[in-house]
């Protein structure tokens, strides 16, 4: 099975420093948690960004639309 989920730039950007500093020992913790913050903070913002704009163009804003959206396009928690 492939997956067929899209990459953010923050999956992009973490995958390229992983390569170019090679850590062979693992990924330090403090290098995991800043990229699960940046993941969130990417989540969000694609969310609210979705959100903003299904409101935009109808007459109800239905909220779980960016949810949708991310789970759709991104895989969710990934």
């Amino acid at each position: 099975m492939t997956n067929n989920k899209q990459r953010t730039g923050v999956d992009i950007l973490f995958d390229r420093f992983l390569e170019l500093f090679l850590f062979h020992e693992g990924i330090p913790e403090e290098l995991q948690e800043a990229y699960n913050i940046a993941k969130e903070v990417e989540k969000t913002a694609i969310i609210k960004a979705v959100n903003k704009g299904w409101n935009y163009h109808e007459d109800g804003f239905v909220s779980w639309m960016g949810e949708q959206y991310y789970e759709q396009i991104y895989g969710g928690n990934k």
